[in-house]
């Protein structure tokens, strides 16, 4: 079903975009290969800007609003690894170059 863009669907596309960027930019690297496969899925669905231009979306206002909820809990998760990954480097290096 074909949704018409709104300027809620605009402000809503542009926040997935600057999440997106904020993600690619580091944080996605701490992703299993599953969940950076399943974010490029993900990427895919949002509407692209000429979409937008278009005044035409496949998602509605209530799902990409769902949908930036989902992206934001994401860059949490991948963020809350980088502090615990960057720990067990520096717990297991010393033991690591003692044997």
């Amino acid at each position: 079903m074909m949704h018409k863009a709104t300027a809620q669907t605009e402000h809503l596309v542009t926040e997935l975009g600057v999440l997106a960027r904020e993600i690619d930019a580091g944080p996605i690297t701490l992703a299993s290969d599953a969940a950076r496969d399943e974010w490029g899925v993900l990427r895919g669905q949002w509407p692209s800007e000429n979409d937008i231009n278009a005044g035409i979306v496949a998602l509605s206002d209530d799902e990409l609003a769902m949908m930036v909820s989902k992206v934001r809990r994401f860059k949490e998760i991948l963020e809350a690894l980088g502090p615990a990954i960057n720990l067990s480097l520096v717990l297991v290096a010393p033991l690591t170059a003692a044997a």
